[in-house]
């Protein structure tokens, strides 16, 4: 184990349906041995979106509101001025090729917070609209084709029985493990660095703790035969 790069991944987005159109990416690996990083091991891109809301409604993409450009920290100027889609898509394969450590099962695990609802869905969406998509196996051809790691169901485990918490979003975790406040919560950049070091920091909480405790055998003595 411990072979597998960590990419942490979150995308911003002009609205939450599978018509939405991608307004930013952000990557962050984590080594997977050692789990550090570094500024080289971040990628981060805008991308052009259309803004017209008449090709919008003929493209059937969603528009980006005011609401939303707010959120994310963007301007219609900053997006217009931005690279397009595929051209980031390329860049951001690119990027991840170097974390790649040979073959399907030495590819990068994917990461992020709520990944399983939203940012891995969308990945997938582009996967397969620029040829990286295995329809044999219905996996994308980037990330490790079967392990994922979703911070947010992760954390629940963590803190569900913590009374001072009623939300699992990341800015609930952002408060609790007391952030530096940086006014850029929901740029993508910024999210992926803080759910990498949140993520980091819960590792190797793990594995001090597994280093320390004997796990093989524990459940010899379970009862199962008492619920059959």
């Amino acid at each position: 184990m411990k072979q597998n790069n960590i990419a942490f991944i979150d995308f911003e987005t002009t609205g939450l349906s599978k018509k939405c159109q991608l307004t930013q990416v952000a990557i962050v690996v984590l080594d997977g041995r050692t789990l550090e990083f570094s500024k080289n091991d971040v990628f981060s891109s805008k991308i052009w979106i259309e803004q017209d809301e008449e090709k919008c409604v003929e493209l059937d993409v969603e528009p980006i509101s005011e609401k939303v450009l707010k959120l994310t920290h963007n301007t219609r100027e900053e997006l217009l001025k931005a690279p397009k889609e595929e051209v980031v898509w390329e860049k951001m394969l690119q990027f991840l090729k170097r974390y790649n450590n040979a073959g399907q099962w030495g590819r990068p695990i994917m990461a992020g917070f709520n990944i399983t609802n939203y940012d891995r869905p969308l990945f997938n969406l582009r996967a397969e609209k620029y040829g990286q998509w295995d329809p044999v196996h219905e996996s994308n051809k980037v990330f490790h084709p079967r392990e994922i790691i979703d911070l947010q169901k992760f954390m629940y485990l963590i803190v569900e029985s913590f009374p001072t918490v009623n939300s699992m979003s990341m800015d609930s975790m952002r408060q609790l493990f007391g952030f530096p406040d940086t006014g850029m919560s929901h740029d993508a950049r910024v999210d992926v660095i803080e759910g990498a070091l949140l993520l980091q920091r819960m590792m190797r909480w793990l594995r001090k703790l597994s280093s320390k405790k004997k796990f093989e055998g524990v459940m010899a003595s379970a009862n199962v035969k008492d619920f059959m």
